[in-house]
């Protein structure tokens, strides 16, 4: 049983998984700019198909 003597498990949060989160976070949304800036490129001046292709891609 645990200290609170309500049979609820006690637990410590050790805060290591924010650094984790936030890396991942920031790798996929750096993948996003990334694709965005290939179909820029790869459409030129054809700003509504890049639109297109960045909604419309899986």
């Amino acid at each position: 049983m645990s200290a609170s003597g309500r049979g609820f498990p006690t637990s410590r949060r050790t805060g290591a998984g924010h650094p984790f989160a936030m890396a991942t976070l920031e790798n996929l949304v750096e993948g996003h700019y990334r694709h965005a800036a290939q179909l820029a490129a790869a459409t030129g001046d054809a700003s509504g198909l890049a639109l297109y292709l960045l909604k419309a891609d899986p």
